[in-house]
């Protein structure tokens, strides 16, 4: 059952295209909003201070150290290391429970601070906001890695049974 929905990469193109789309699916989905609502730090821009409700902007949330597409990568390469194909909604549940569980660096920022990173760099966004490091949330990586080697486990787990069943 669990063998037939999941599936290899060929090539560099197939890997990157892969994980945009799993990117994009993790993004749209209910789990990435409940994140992004629970968010306890995304009321104040960590760059300029100021604030979502008082002053009526929309806070972003900047991944900070590990990307989202970095996450989906790691993910990828845990599932290749022990010879398991892939499956992108499981890929997402794993990244459902690493944000969820509140283990994900990240930044909250308003859109054009937000923007001037990605079309930048860090390190110039730094020199115009140096407040910028006293706002950043940490998170839990190791926790975050744990959670992934838990739920690759778990999968191994499903298959080996599945395998010595047939």
């Amino acid at each position: 059952m669990y063998n037939n929905i999941f599936y290899e990469l060929f090539d560099a193109e197939e890997h990157s295209k892969f994980i945009k789309s799993v990117e994009k699916q993790f993004r749209t989905s209910p789990e990435y909003s409940l994140w992004l609502n629970s968010v306890v730090h995304r009321h104040n821009c960590g760059a300029t201070g100021l604030n979502k409700d008082a002053d009526g902007i929309e806070i972003e949330v900047h991944h900070y150290r590990i990307t989202l597409y970095n996450w989906v990568e790691y993910i990828i390469d845990k599932f290749m290391s022990e010879d398991l194909n892939l499956n992108s909604h499981y890929i997402c549940l794993i990244l459902s429970d690493i944000h969820l569980n509140n283990t994900v660096p990240y930044i909250p920022l308003m859109h054009c601070v937000h923007r001037m990173i990605h079309n930048s760099s860090m390190e110039d966004v730094l020199l115009k906001y140096p407040d910028i490091i006293n706002n950043i949330y940490n998170g839990d990586v190791d926790r975050a890695y744990e959670i992934i080697d838990y739920h690759i486990g778990l999968l191994k787990d499903i298959l080996d049974k599945e395998n010595n069943n047939m």
